[in-house]
């Protein structure tokens, strides 16, 4: 029998404590993160300890956790190929609106759009303005600093409102309006 228990705190830094009660040989621990805890995958995998029935500590750090809420859980295999899961876990991000807009200027637009917006750590984003059907207009990927001004040129829009949705890699989204005349 194998015994987990998952300690994680507010930056998502992991103890992972293990008790096996019969001497079983096993493959690396996996621990495993998701965002919407339908679709895991492995973040990280530990060595796990072999032919032991005390408990073992290992640690585990998920450097791109997601926003606001992480799913997490363990997976051991045997040698044999039979595999266990831990129960899944939750864990909201201790970050505080780590993906915030500033401004979006000039709003009424006619000719140039700019997007000033701020991210707590540097990551890979896309903004994609869409016209109120959904149907993109505008759609860019860039390397997301801590503090970007980013352009648009509105000028071959037709006149409307205007969605504008910034999505980073590790699931941090804002959407902001804006009407061209």
């Amino acid at each position: 029998m194998i015994y987990y228990r998952l300690d994680i705190d507010s930056q998502n830094n992991f103890e992972i404590y293990s008790k096996i009660t019969e001497i079983l040989k096993v493959k690396p621990t996996e621990l495993e993160a998701d965002k919407n805890s339908t679709d895991f995958y492995s973040i990280q995998q530990v060595d796990a300890a072999t032919n032991s029935t005390q408990e073992i500590t290992y640690n585990a750090i998920d450097t791109k956790p997601y926003y606001p809420v992480t799913y997490y859980r363990v997976k051991q295999v045997d040698l044999n190929g039979d595999y266990y899961y831990t129960p899944i876990i939750a864990i909201e991000s201790a970050v505080k609106e780590p993906l915030t807009v500033h401004q979006v200027y000039p709003n009424p637009t006619k000719e140039k759009l700019f997007i000033e917006f701020s991210l707590e750590k540097s990551e890979h984003l896309m903004i994609a303005i869409t016209d109120l059907s959904g149907k993109v207009v505008h759609q860019i990927e860039l390397d997301g600093a801590t503090t970007n001004v980013v352009e648009f040129n509105s000028k071959q829009w037709l006149p409307g409102m205007y969605l504008i949705r910034i999505t980073t890699d590790t699931g941090l989204t804002t959407v902001s309006r804006v009407e061209k005349l």
